[in-house]
């Protein structure tokens, strides 16, 4: 993603040693594939967070304690789906949304890039995606405005064709050759990071209505 997260840290009130904190999971589940492969075990926070979020989820680990360990705490566990609704409504607006802030920033970077077409593609590409990396986020953030689960996941459907748009124009911009490929491909990285995160965000949302 970049970036440093300066509003995260280590697990607070610790129940086990190795204990990674709940939100640094939550955040990183937003961009995980599917299934969440967790490497290594630990205490089970992965596997108890994508438990709670309807996630499939796969966690490894070489000492049978602390497999053990995660079982029975997954296994005790309770993942009712207020707890759900805690995390969204600690958002105070769209715009404390992970997956708004990186599309917005990719909808800046699109603009900055898109300034160096020719002249000739104003009416063009230039056009097109502009409206289409703009459309990532608005269409965020209007369904997160919006009352129901289902309406939101509306829009997120949208926003994810909208980005969609936006690599298939970068890629054609780069085989056209109207910005060097160099430059093309960090927003092609930051598209995917996005795509990651919507994908991820819809998952969740989904298990739950």
């Amino acid at each position: 993603m970049g970036g440093y997260w300066s509003d995260v840290g280590g697990a607070t009130g610790k129940v086990y040693v190795v204990q990674t904190s709940t939100k640094v999971i939550e955040r990183c589940l937003l961009m995980a594939t599917d299934p969440v492969l967790d490497p290594t075990c630990g205490s089970g926070t992965t596997a108890t967070v994508a438990e709670q979020w309807g996630r499939r989820w796969i966690t490894i680990d070489t000492s049978r304690v602390a497999l053990a360990l995660a079982r029975a705490r997954i296994m005790g566990a309770r993942y009712p789906f207020s707890d759900f609704l805690r995390i969204m409504n600690t958002l105070k607006s769209y715009q404390d949304l992970e997956v708004w802030q990186r599309s917005i920033e990719l909808a800046e970077r699109v603009y900055r890039l898109s300034a160096k077409f020719p002249a000739e593609e104003k009416f063009g590409l230039t056009s097109q995606v502009r409206r289409a990396a703009a459309s990532v986020p608005a269409n965020i953030a209007e369904g997160a405005e919006r009352e129901g689960t289902k309406e939101f996941l509306q829009f997120l459907g949208i926003a994810s064709g909208s980005l969609a748009e936006t690599e298939t124009f970068l890629i054609l911009a780069s085989r056209l050759g109207l910005v060097p490929e160099a430059e093309i491909h960090p927003a092609l990285e930051q598209a995917g990071t996005v795509g990651r995160m919507l994908n991820g965000l819809k998952r969740s949302l989904r298990s739950k209505v």
